[in-house]
């Protein structure tokens, strides 16, 4: 394949104020051509000749394939400063670019809107996986924009512009290895991609495996915790107690070496372990970071239709496979008063760790469809856009429980004199409980409808409105085991919705309309989402956009929202972890605890409030500099958060998610999500962007001709 570059300039384009660059790859070759005639010198004295040629372009005449609307891009990137960013995909791409599409005003995490050349599309895995070869330009605008589009001004938009004529097929692999040691991993990638101006055609197929990381790997030294388990075994007080005995008075002792000789132990044979418990290192037994396979496939094909439609159909699937290891199982065994081996008047507990079983695990298993599809059309100055889209996700879940003891506690109790219970166990006496199962499976479809374009034209401008409708439709169904006690949740939700955004110009210096104020609109914003199991939710903003000057605008905004809890956040099934290692605040311990996640049915909506004053800078029309300035502030109440760290403030406010033995040590940890009160975040974020490309540069007005089925057409 042959890389080439065209720069159009033809005096149609220029007389049109446009000027375009397009990246072409193609293995076909350019056919021969005769050398043109000579075409013989202009006469100065012949009538018809032209002395002198003025092209003026209009500044304000959108580029092609640009949002609507008169919010402008904060930063447009072209072809050389993709280029510099060194990434393979469009995925890549927006990672890289974060900093610059991060918005303040979302909930946290939010995605930038992305639009295809100024269209919606049916979801991001349309365009995730294309080369940055293939893309013109990338518009970042503010968050504003976003609702010209149907969407809440919640995120940035992110505006990709695609070359007329591409062709690629691209292959990628890569391999790592810490530095430090472990987790292994690599990965592969094979794509196809052609571009002929409407029509696109994208297949891209991924594969990727990582083994685990355990902490031994890390240097880590791992020490057993919680309950005093250890392969060594620890002598603790019967249930109840908060000594081990009034001979031995602890709470734990490590079991002496000598208890492997069969000889029965004393009292004295504790005196050297007394409060001292036996901790070995067993970091080979948990992972910091589990091992992990996965493969993903992803089609895209578009094309023209019937009257104008534009459309876009996208079907994915993907695979997952983790496993992490929770350390080693262990075993609590009850010896009673009397029994042949101890040397105590009471009851007392022996804590051990099993080897012979390894560690505890935990898997997961994912995968998921996805498939869309997109129809645009432009009538008369109208946009309309009609969405759809489906997703499927199953998720099962897997987890070791421990081992099943009853039968060397039926000895114990029964005072077995062939049984020491100081002894290394028996494990062959020794059986795996079953495991804790947890499955989730979870559907959506949804369609939109959006409409935007003037409805009528004022004097400081058009009024510029867009209508969205849309209905979506989730369903949410999980079963949870655990130790025969079965789980099961059902849960559904339809989302009926409709946003209206209008644009009002006031003054404007192109239609000298109170043009001493220079470029002011005004915005105002209304949703309604009718929630099955919520009722009806409403959204409300309004804002202006002020351009008192050419280099300078500012926008200021304010929305009150109401955001419903997800259905998995309602009902996600129950699923305990143990094992699960966790830093308690209250006694500046690490631990070993049950924990447990999952879906809390008593979660409420929040309500937030958020206003936004901002001002980008461009002070030269020549140079690529850009500064910007947000100040944003929100407000929320009854805000939904997962559960935070275990401090003594946050045990005091929910008593009932901490549990905790007779000696204070913690147990179990309830980390499913909850209500706060209130939250309030103020942000402020300035900065400066700069582009400058450094070199000689290609002279202004130079084309290259390229042809062939795939690299354009053969006229140039």
């Amino acid at each position: 394949m042959t890389l080439r570059t065209i720069t159009g300039t033809a005096l149609a384009l220029l007389l049109a104020g446009a000027s375009t660059t397009a990246l072409a790859q193609t293995a076909t070759r350019t056919a021969a051509r005769p050398p043109a005639a000579k075409t013989p010198a202009p006469n100065p004295d012949d009538d018809n000749t032209v002395a002198e040629l003025v092209v003026t372009a209009d500044r304000d005449r959108p580029q092609p394939g640009a949002v609507v609307g008169d919010i402008k891009p904060e930063i447009v990137l072209g072809p050389a400063e993709i280029q510099s960013y060194g990434v393979s995909s469009l995925a890549d791409l927006l990672n890289e670019i974060a900093p610059q599409t991060r918005s303040e005003r979302g909930r946290g995490g939010e995605q930038p809107v992305i639009l295809l050349a100024g269209r919606r599309i049916s979801g991001f895995q349309e365009i995730r996986d294309i080369p940055p070869e293939a893309i013109l330009r990338v518009d970042i605008l503010p968050e504003e924009a976003a609702l010209k589009y149907g969407y809440s001004a919640n995120q940035r938009v992110v505006n990709i512009v695609l070359r007329p004529f591409f062709r690629a097929t691209t292959a990628e692999g890569g391999a790592g290895y810490a530095t430090e040691g472990g987790q292994p991993g690599g990965s592969a990638e094979l794509g196809y991609l052609r571009i002929r101006r409407d029509q696109r055609l994208n297949i891209d197929l991924k594969v990727s495996g990582q083994a685990a990381l355990t902490e031994d790997e890390r240097d880590l030294v791992s020490r057993t915790s919680g309950q005093g388990f250890d392969p060594a075994g620890n002598l603790l007080p019967a249930p109840g107690a908060s000594q081990i005995d009034p001979a031995l008075p602890v709470a734990i002792a490590g079991i002496p070496a000598s208890a492997a000789n069969g000889q029965p132990l004393r009292v004295s044979d504790f005196a050297s372990t007394a409060g001292v418990a036996n901790s070995s290192d067993v970091g080979r037994f948990r992972t910091l970071a589990p091992s992990s396979r996965s493969a993903a496939l992803n089609a895209v094909y578009a094309r023209p239709l019937f009257a104008g439609i534009q459309a876009s159909f996208n079907g994915t699937l993907e695979a997952k496979h983790t496993e992490s290891l929770q350390g080693l199982p262990g075993v609590a065994l009850a010896v009673p008063a009397g029994d042949p081996f101890s040397p105590f008047a009471g009851p007392v507990t022996v804590a051990r760790s099993a080897t012979s079983f390894g560690p505890l695990t935990q898997t997961t298993d994912t995968w998921s469809a996805h498939g869309g599809a997109s129809f645009n059309k432009e009538l008369a100055k109208w946009r309309l856009s009609l969405t759809g889209a489906y997703d499927h996700a199953d998720t099962l879940t897997h987890s070791d429980t421990g081992l099943d003891a009853s039968a060397l506690q039926a000895r114990l109790s029964a005072r077995d004199p062939a049984f020491d219970p100081f002894a290394p166990l028996p494990e062959g006496q020794l059986g795996l409980r079953g495991e804790d199962k947890a499955r989730s499976l979870s559907d959506g479809v949804n369609a939109q409808l959006v409409a935007n374009g003037p409805l009528v034209t004022l004097p400081a401008g058009p009024l510029f409105a867009s209508l969205k409708f849309g209905d979506s439709e989730s369903w949410f169904s999980s079963n949870a085991s655990r130790f025969g006690s079965v789980q099961t949740t059902d849960l559904s939700r339809n989302d009926l919705s409709g946003r209206a955004n209008l644009d009002l110009p006031l003054a404007s210096r192109r239609n000298d309309v109170l043009a001493f104020l220079g470029d002011l609109t005004v915005n105002a914003n209304l949703n309604l989402d009718r929630y099955s199991d919520f009722g009806t939710l409403t959204d409300l903003g309004y804002g202006l956009n002020w351009k008192p000057i050419t280099p300078l605008t500012m926008i200021a905004s304010h929305t009150r929202e109401e955001e419903p809890p997800s259905i998995q956040q309602l009902g996600g099934p129950l699923l305990v972890t143990p094992g699960a290692r966790i830093f308690d605040f209250v006694t500046g311990r690490t631990v070993d605890v049950r924990s447990v996640s999952g879906g809390n049915a008593a979660l409420t909506s929040d309500v937030r409030n958020v206003t936004k004053l901002g001002a980008t800078l461009k002070p030269f029309t020549d140079q690529d500099l850009t500064f910007t300035a947000n100040y944003v502030r929100s407000v929320t109440d009854n805000p939904i958060r997962t559960f935070p760290a275990v401090t003594a403030a946050i045990q005091a406010a929910f008593p009932d998610r901490f549990v905790r033995d007779a000696s204070g040590q913690l147990t179990q940890v309830d980390l499913r999500p909850v209500n706060f009160a209130a939250e309030t975040v103020s942000t402020f974020r300035w900065g400066v962007n700069f582009q400058k490309r450094l070199g000689p540069q290609p002279p202004p007005g130079r084309a290259v001709r390229i042809g062939g089925p795939d690299g354009g057409p053969g006229d140039g």
